[in-house]
């Protein structure tokens, strides 16, 4: 498909793992690439394809789900009409939940649970929430976290 000359774009929403051979693929070709978050597994391979892009002269773009979500849109709305004032800190809190519970079956999100897949809940939904966090107050000025990961 992406040696095909009627596509321009190739956008690329698949699991973390196959993210790397499709968008070296895309960019090869010659095809600007649109890829859900997180690029790559990795800082080293975002690195690799942002290197390979510039090299390559092709435009790419990664997103995420929440920056057009309409109530991520609409809370960004009303703090720039100052409706709640000036926001002064925020609080985050998240639950992981377990494959097989709140996650739904291992045999579907099970790859959450293999960091070396670079798809974990803290890499995933984590990086999702913190760009819509982002979106609606602005840049984070400072940060505190505490993660606890219950083996077993």
């Amino acid at each position: 498909m992406v040696a095909s000359p009627d596509i321009d774009v190739v956008v690329v929403t698949v699991k973390v793992p196959h993210h790397l051979k499709i968008i070296k693929a895309a960019i090869a070709a010659g095809k600007h690439v649109f890829s859900e978050w997180p690029l790559g597994n990795g800082l080293a391979e975002a690195g690799e394809l942002a290197a390979l892009a510039a090299k390559s002269n092709v435009r790419g773009f990664v997103g995420t789900q929440a920056r057009v979500a309409p109530e991520i849109l609409y809370l960004r709305q009303l703090i720039a009409d100052g409706y709640v004032g000036k926001v002064l800190s925020t609080t985050l809190t998240a639950w992981g939940g377990n494959c097989g519970g709140a996650l739904g079956s291992v045999e579907t999100y099970g790859y959450l649970l293999d960091q070396s897949n670079g798809a974990t809940m803290l890499t995933i939904p984590m990086g999702h929430t913190l760009t819509a966090l982002r979106d609606v107050l602005g840049d984070i000025v400072s940060l505190a976290s505490v993660s606890h990961h219950k083996a077993g």
